[in-house]
């Protein structure tokens, strides 16, 4: 489902997968924060477009 989102929604750690690999995340929690200006900036493109329809 990420594949989908126009940009990333998490703002700390990096969670790019490099070499098949995603590190153990250290932080409490999930471990990572959001990211809430992109969080806001997708829930407007959402009110604003609709869901993403790739077909």
């Amino acid at each position: 489902m990420h594949q989908m989102l126009v940009e990333d929604l998490v703002g700390a750690p990096d969670l790019t997968v490099r070499g098949g690999k995603l590190p153990v995340l250290q932080g409490p929690g999930l471990g990572f924060e959001l990211d809430q200006a992109a969080v806001e900036r997708a829930a407007r493109r959402f009110r604003e477009d609709g869901p993403f329809n790739p077909f």
